[in-house]
């Protein structure tokens, strides 16, 4: 997105002087004239203009110093409260101790500071459960959304010590939501909350749509806090382009978590995109991206994961599941489609999977490229109540995987697999095995064809499950010692 002129803060060529053409738009905008005042003041000097015909607010010029000793945030308020549509609440380089700044009621406002030098420091002296640095429709369960908030060249600095409902930020009820270029760090709760205030009932509005966020920084530092971002409430949800770093702590899911609460079947999640980040040592229980999802809580829209990187992660890359839930062709078909990542090797110590699905119908895993994973790479179906329909697995390379587990793909149960055109190399002694079918139930419609081997034993080997020999097939797959291994070795 291209950012607004920042060359000049004149005002356009009427003849008349700024400050007037402020009061006007003030006026216009129903700002107080106490507000018209603090307009009249000059902007802090290190002031970055957004646009000719933008009304700045500085945070200063309301009683912020800045100087992070001593709270803000009613000053911060006092600047919001100010704020008509079209306005940039503006903070001058400094550190601004704040908390539960509320914008609710707000639509069209930017948040702007100095570039790498605008800090807003949750203050945690007396601070609630819920309380973020800044938030929108907190408790409030608007009829209609607030719509077009911008939060951009900002420090948002958390209080490191893990309270997971003390979001930096927490928005709810927003249309058109941008968070750009911003730096998110030592988070005690997430990052970012696309949260819902109401429960229960029926959709009024209180969904975010349209968000966007991207090239911001989010590092855990101490994997002290909770998530990067998570979506409780989300449609038509962009995130691109950034980095995740030391996320999150080991009872917390992970840097990105999409997650409906399972008690409120109407805070719908659909059209999620995950594209072109970069994980880089990220912690949590659950996955660098993790989707856990319940009925009804999304219908068959887009979901992308793509041009991702991963590297040095303590649990797995992904999770996508209904949990508990067996597959069934009146499932919404969800249509993940996640393909054109690299995942690197994993942190040390970590044999577990790459890649969990479970209970879901609809996957697509496309040219993806996996190094150096010792565990399994894909797992479908880790429990046997939950199993997995219209999987498929096509044109990725697999490169020394599964050296400790013995095999790259593991299929506890599922129904309409497909497996097809795959490269797996293993460098080194031989690999045992690409796929492993070993649940307690039978899978079926099992496609495994034009796969490519290189120093791996078996193609397809049984563990304690069973396919059924009839729907299934193994064609065009070169390059491995023996086709189908049974658990006696036949």
């Amino acid at each position: 997105m291209d950012r607004p002129d920042r060359t000049s803060a004149t005002a356009p060529s009427s003849g008349l002087p700024r400050r007037v053409i402020l009061a006007g738009a003030a006026a216009f905008a129903g700002i107080s004239v106490a507000s018209v005042a603090a307009l009249r003041k000059p902007l802090h000097e290190d002031a970055v203009p957004t646009g000719k015909d933008e009304l700045v607010l500085n945070v200063q010029n309301y009683g912020a110093t800045g100087g992070g000793a001593v709270d803000d945030s009613a000053s911060i308020q006092a600047a919001l409260n100010a704020a008509g549509p079209g306005t940039t609440v503006f903070f001058p380089a400094g550190t601004y101790l704040c908390r539960k700044v509320v914008g609710t009621g707000k639509s069209n406002v930017t948040f702007r500071g100095v570039p790498g030098a605008s800090t807003l420091h949750y203050n945690r002296a007396g601070a609630g459960e819920v309380d973020p640095i800044i938030g929108w429709n907190l408790t409030a369960n608007p009829s209609e959304n607030d719509s077009g908030i911008t939060f951009t060249d900002l420090i948002f600095v958390g209080a490191g010590k893990l309270s997971q409902n003390q979001a930096l930020l927490h928005m709810s009820a927003v249309n058109g939501l941008v968070v750009s270029n911003c730096q998110f760090l030592n988070m005690q709760g997430d990052a970012i909350t696309i949260a819902r205030t109401g429960v229960g009932g029926t959709d009024t509005g209180v969904r975010n749509r349209d968000v966007r966020i991207f090239n911001n920084l989010f590092d855990g530092v101490n994997y002290a806090g909770r998530n990067g971002v998570t979506v409780i409430a989300g449609e038509n949800v962009l995130i691109e382009g950034n980095t995740f770093t030391r996320l999150a702590a080991p009872t917390m899911p992970g840097a990105i978590d999409v997650e409906p609460n399972v008690f409120d079947t109407t805070a719908i999640c659909n059209d999620i995109r995950i594209i072109n980040n970069t994980f880089k040592d990220c912690g949590g229980f659950a996955a660098d991206v993790g989707v856990s999802l319940v009925p009804p809580t999304f219908t068959s829209k887009r979901w992308e994961v793509a041009g991702n990187t991963f590297s040095g992660s303590k649990a797995a890359a992904f999770k996508f599941e209904w949990h508990d839930h067996r597959a069934a062709d009146t499932d919404p078909y969800i249509d993940i489609h996640v393909h054109d990542n690299i995942i690197n090797a994993p942190g040390a110590g970590n044999t577990g999977p790459g890649f969990i699905l479970n209970g879901l119908l609809g996957v697509r895993i496309e040219r993806n490229t996996f190094s150096s994973w010792p565990g399994e790479i894909v797992r479908l179906g880790y429990e046997n109540t939950g199993t997995m329909k219209d999987v498929s697995i096509l044109g990725n390379n697999f490169a020394d995987c599964g050296t400790s587990s013995g095999y790259v793909i593991n299929i506890n149960v599922g129904d309409r697999i497909t497996v097809d055109d795959n490269s797996i190399v293993k460098n080194g002694t031989v690999q045992d095995a690409f796929i492993l079918v070993a649940g307690t139930g039978a899978t079926s419609e099992l496609n495994v064809r034009n796969n490519v081997g290189k120093n791996v034993g078996t193609l397809l080997r049984l563990g304690t499950g069973t396919i059924k020999t009839s729907t299934n097939s193994l064609s065009g797959n070169v390059g491995f010692a023996s086709l189908l291994r049974s658990p006696a070795g036949t």
